[in-house]
């Protein structure tokens, strides 16, 4: 059994541009995809149906439609998947994620708003502790999805291409891990929010903050990039400047990025 883990980048824009390729030269004739949330079982019967449909010449709208009517969470995602896959005669399995998880989720993104509620107060400190409450509770509940694809997928005993995030590191015996050369700003990234978590780095959290407030303007590996080579006291300057401006928040990152 064969299983290649592609390790998806944060920005979507990535994937539009590398995914096709992935798809082609793999051989794999099933493609795991994560969903991240608990979705219902019906649901997850109909889009896999919908993909199979694609990857043999339904025109990929169809899908994405039946998303957006579902309203369902990444559906950009999936619709670049959806495209990626016509008339490719792959099929899809798509992640059935255990209900407990939605517990850690619901609690970590509570803390990631809490982190950006006292950011924007400027009251630092308490922004850098809930963006580790929320990096603990997200993980744990990355570890718990991990275990259950492991054994889903060693059930399965098939070829088999993982469509997962670069946080995932499912036990597979003989799993191999594609990441393009230019995306490896993600794993560092991740390895980052693995440091924050063991040691309390009140500047470390609040240039993860940063880094989500002007991804919204700029790619995220840019944003990290740029953010990463600040000094100590420019990032409070910066932090600062950013937090008393809430309703351009974004713009006024991306101004003061600019100067750099």
């Amino acid at each position: 059994m064969r299983v290649y883990h592609i390790a998806l980048p944060h920005d979507i824009s990535a994937w539009i541009r590398y995914l096709p390729r992935v798809i082609s030269i793999l051989s794999p004739r099933i493609i795991f995809l994560e969903t991240g949330i608990p979705i219902p079982e019906y649901t997850i019967k109909q889009l896999e149906s919908l993909f199979e449909s694609v990857s043999k010449g339904l025109p990929p709208e169809y899908l994405i439609r039946y998303v957006k009517e579902k309203r369902l969470p990444g559906g950009e995602y999936f619709s670049i998947v959806s495209r990626c896959l016509y008339l490719s005669g792959k099929s899809v399995i798509l992640e059935r994620v255990p209900k407990e998880c939605q517990e850690y989720t619901s609690r970590g993104i509570d803390y990631w708003n809490r982190a950006i509620r006292m950011f924007f107060r400027k009251k630092f400190k308490e922004a850098a502790e809930n963006v580790r409450n929320c990096l603990r509770e997200i993980l744990e509940s990355t570890a718990i999805r991990d275990k259950s694809i492991s054994g889903f997928i060693k059930d399965l005993n098939e070829d088999v291409t993982l469509l997962l995030g670069a946080a995932h590191s499912p036990e597979i015996r003989g799993i191999s891990k594609w990441y393009p050369k230019e995306f490896e700003i993600d794993l560092e990234y991740l390895q980052e929010q693995k440091k924050l978590i063991k040691k309390d780095d009140m500047e470390l959290a609040l240039k993860m903050i940063l880094v989500d407030i002007a991804s919204l303007k700029i790619p995220f590996r840019v944003a990290w990039k740029k953010i990463c080579s600040i000094s100590s006291e420019d990032l409070m300057n910066f932090c600062e400047f950013v937090s008393k401006n809430e309703h351009r928040a974004s713009q006024a990152a991306l101004e003061w990025l600019s100067r750099i």
